[in-house]
């Protein structure tokens, strides 16, 4: 059961928004957990980087943390 209304891949999402994340632009890991601390401090910062992992296609460790495709919303 997530913590928030929503789940934290969807404030993943979220945050790609807010943050105004184009895509095959670099973000910095840093960045992404001061935003989730700014705006979802509950969300523990491993939680995080393993949502990071899983979520990006660039990551060979992902494939520990199975696969995840997001639709647009």
């Amino acid at each position: 059961m997530p913590i928030y209304d929503e789940p934290t891949w969807m404030l993943m999402k979220r945050m790609v928004g807010d943050l105004l994340i184009q895509q095959g632009e670099i973000v910095a890991r840093q960045n992404i957990i001061q935003w989730f601390d700014t705006n979802y401090p509950l969300i523990k910062p491993n939680t995080i980087r393993a949502h990071l992992r899983r979520m990006s296609t660039n990551v060979a460790s992902r494939a520990n943390h199975g696969a995840m495709f997001l639709k647009t919303v």
